[in-house]
């Protein structure tokens, strides 16, 4: 036999627990007998909203006469949704429909929080998306650029003989100095080539990830970008990696409780789902 602890800890019986009590305040706001002995009741903390709300946007608190002007408006309201209700309005609207499964979902997932993550099942998750959290190649190196607009025709062979006057020795700055003014640096630190991308072009990174680790401090080139040609020394190339679980923690962990929190509104829509028979007319 099933331990009634257990049984009172479990969602289902917390949601079909919270929905008798609303529907037992339906009847308290709606009582049987006919619309002669409906009731309208104004709770003091709506009264305490509506006035909230007005010296929010008023600066002052209302007048007698504002605060019952505010509370004539609550009942109007209450009186059409109910009004609307009993109609069947809400049956058949898309848009109503929509809103009131949007609810359900909010509260099947805050009636299953999940338990606080341990360290090993944020690894765990870490290591089974470990593509979505790893850290990417990073590429630091110089350039010395060769604008075509300057050069025109003589680009190629200008670029050709620049490279040909590059040492190894040379700093970026006395490199930068054979070759034409840029906006960008001709130090670029380390940066991912997503970043390279952005600031010289998609085929430029792709280029330069080509480009053999660095050695010697050996120049290569030219690659082309949208600029011009450049020539290239790579100084240090950072393979990507996998993150460790410290670097990325929160961000895994905001996933995880998202993911559980998913699964266990599934879980329940499942249980609920199996009280109702589905019959599915064929076109």
């Amino acid at each position: 036999m099933a331990n009634p602890r257990t049984i009172l800890r479990q969602p289902l019986v917390h949601f079909l627990a919270i929905g008798a009590l609303l529907f037992a305040a339906d009847l308290w706001r709606s009582p049987p007998g006919g619309d002669a002995e409906a009731t309208i009741v104004v709770p003091a903390d709506v009264v305490e909203v509506l006035t909230g709300s007005w010296h929010k946007r008023t600066g002052a608190l209302p007048t007698a006469a504002e605060r019952q002007g505010l509370i004539d408006e609550y009942v109007e309201e209450e009186v059409l949704y109910r009004e609307a209700l009993a109609m069947g309005f809400e049956r058949g609207d898309l848009i109503i429909r929509r809103r009131l499964v949007q609810k359900m979902e909010f509260l099947l997932e805050d009636l299953s929080p999940g338990a606080e993550p341990t360290d090993a099942a944020l690894q765990d998750w870490l290591t089974r998306q470990a593509e979505d959290y790893a850290a990417p190649a990073r590429v630091e190196f110089d350039h010395v650029y060769l604008s075509r607009d300057r050069r025109g025709g003589a680009l190629e062979a200008d670029a050709a003989a620049t490279l040909a006057s590059l040492t190894a020795a040379m700093s970026a700055d006395e490199a930068a100095r054979l070759g034409d003014p840029s906006m960008l640096p001709s130090r670029q630190s380390l940066r991912t080539f997503e970043r390279v991308g952005r600031d010289f072009g998609g085929d430029f990174a792709a280029a330069l990830s080509a480009l053999p680790a660095p050695s010697s401090g050996d120049w290569s080139g030219p690659i082309a970008s949208s600029y011009g040609l450049h020539l290239v020394r790579v100084r240090e190339l950072v393979p990507a990696r996998d993150a460790l679980l410290d670097e990325v923690r929160d961000e895994v962990r905001r996933d995880y409780e998202k993911a559980e929190r998913h699964a266990g509104r599934k879980a329940q829509v499942a249980e609920l789902t199996a009280r109702y028979a589905v019959e599915v007319g064929q076109p």
